[in-house]
């Protein structure tokens, strides 16, 4: 009772704190600070092991690899919509690895707002949404999402699952609270 008002209290300070615009901006360059430390040599990483071998099914086997993964010829693990936009990616971009780490960054840097925005839906305070996207921003598992842009398209199905929960989450906002139903869960 007393301690967790105390600590609401503290959140609630902290809070006016963060309104003010030279903590929100210094918050703003702290989250900018973690993103650029975490990923600003990613453009310039070469590919890893599975994306050459990528590579090498789509030079060898063109568009035809596309296909042969409905029946059975040796395609082991077939992703069809993933393999589609590698595919589409290697006759744009060819083997420049420049643009895919590009494009691996950009849907990692949407799916760290989309982040922000779910965490302001359910805590109403900046100060976790920011922190939020800031472990987003500065994990290991994240990190691989985007320098392996090729072959793993995470990142991508990562923001629909994002903007669903998004979704979600918004239309069970009622009063300014998050009203869970058990029908969901």
């Amino acid at each position: 009772g007393r301690y967790r008002r105390f600590n609401y209290w503290k959140l609630l300070c902290l809070e006016k704190m963060i309104r003010n615009k030279y903590f929100l901006t210094l918050y703003f360059i702290t989250l900018l600070s973690v993103w650029f430390l975490s990923y600003s040599k990613v453009p310039f990483i070469f590919f890893q092991q599975d994306e050459l071998m990528g590579f090498g099914l789509f030079i060898i086997k063109g568009i035809e690899m596309l296909y042969s993964g409905f029946g059975f010829n040796g395609m082991v693990h077939f992703v069809p919509v993933s393999m589609s936009l590698s595919f589409g990616l290697f006759n744009i971009f060819g083997l420049n690895p420049i643009p895919y780490n590009v494009i691996g960054l950009i849907f990692h840097t949407i799916n760290g707002f989309l982040i922000y925005l779910i965490g302001h839906k359910i805590f109403k305070l900046k100060t976790y949404s920011i922190l939020a996207v800031i472990l987003f921003f500065s994990n290991s598992a994240g990190s691989e999402l985007v320098m392996w842009p090729v072959i793993n398209l995470n990142t991508i199905s990562l923001s629909f699952s994002l903007l669903a929960m998004y979704i979600l989450i918004s239309s069970y906002i009622k009063d300014g609270f998050l009203k869970i139903k058990k029908s969901i869960y």
